[in-house]
């Protein structure tokens, strides 16, 4: 057994042709074995633990460091593309380098050690299943994948708290995708006290606890409030909302038994989306739905197989 007490594994990739010599004294490396394979030729380092590093996501750190070296500076354009002064900056403030989700900028690359790259050993790492089979479930309006700000995936009850908070919790039975959201009979805030005691949860979340929704059962057409996507826009009163199983197909970063805090997978994912660098999925542990429960966040429908 190879002895890593002390360190910790980063990988980082680069074209054959590139040369090996690179004039910064800084380097990039990554957590991500696959997002360092795409660049080709990747060399695996030591990490050491003891180095003090600044993580981006402590946002009022992070901001305030900014601010006192540019207060004109762009938060996240430093992220991704720190100059040379602001990388001797923070040197000097006792950082050894920073994280930007699960990439890392170590400003003296001495400080890393090669190490002799076991691809075996990550590669069972990152196909490590959920339930053996990576079955998760997703609520939607209508049987299908989408969503601007990634696409969650989780337990049943999980994908079923989620649909409810967001279109109601029907009065009598599930969202199975055989009737129309219009026309079915939704419960209101005495039902919903029922529901919470007879499903073992509490259903008064989301769209089930505007001010306007009625003492007794209704029909979604009969309020004023509108259920809707997460950009604003109206759900049809002709959709026929389901919670349906999908298989996870396309390329996680961590392992569901080593799953990121539901804040950080998001953040990481919406910053990705953003730059335009969403190039794989992040397993978490939910705080809200089936609170505990494993789910997963992708960036598009092609990391899914629908069941």
């Amino acid at each position: 057994m190879i002895e890593t007490v002390g360190y910790d594994i980063v990988y980082r990739g680069q074209p054959i042709n590139v040369d090996d010599i690179s004039p910064k004294k800084s380097i990039w490396v990554t957590y991500d074995y696959d997002f360092a394979n795409e660049y080709g030729n990747v060399k695996e380092y030591k990490l050491p633990k003891n180095l003090n590093i600044l993580d981006t996501n402590c946002y009022n750190e992070w901001e305030n460091l900014v601010d006192e070296f540019d207060e004109d500076g762009d938060y996240e354009e430093y992220k991704y593309e720190p100059t040379d002064e602001f990388v001797s900056f923070l040197n000097s403030k006792g950082y050894d380098g920073f994280m930007n989700g699960d990439n890392i900028l170590i400003f003296d690359k001495s400080l890393l050690t090669l190490r002799k790259f076991i691809k075996t050993i990550i590669q069972e790492h990152l196909t490590e299943s959920y339930n053996n089979d990576n079955i998760f479930y997703h609520g939607s309006t209508d049987k299908n994948l989408a969503g601007k700000k990634g696409i969650h995936v989780g337990t049943k009850l999980a994908a079923t708290q989620a649909l409810q908070a967001r279109i109601g919790v029907p009065s009598e039975g599930e969202w199975d995708g055989t009737r129309e959201y219009g026309k079915t009979l939704l419960a209101g805030k005495n039902t919903l006290k029922n529901k919470s005691q007879e499903l073992g949860y509490y259903c008064a979340t989301g769209f089930n606890c505007g001010h306007d929704i009625p003492e007794e059962d209704y029909y979604p057409i009969q309020r004023n409030e509108r259920a809707k996507y997460s950009d604003g826009t109206p759900i049809s009163f002709n959709s026929k909302p389901i919670v349906f199983p999908v298989k996870i197909i396309g390329r996680m970063t961590n392992s569901p038994y080593m799953p990121h805090t539901d804040e950080k997978a998001n953040s990481m994912m919406l910053r990705n989306l953003k730059i335009g660098n969403a190039k794989s999925g992040y397993y978490y542990e939910n705080i809200g739905e089936d609170e505990g429960s494993i789910s997963a966040v992708v960036p598009n429908a092609t990391f899914l197989k629908i069941l």
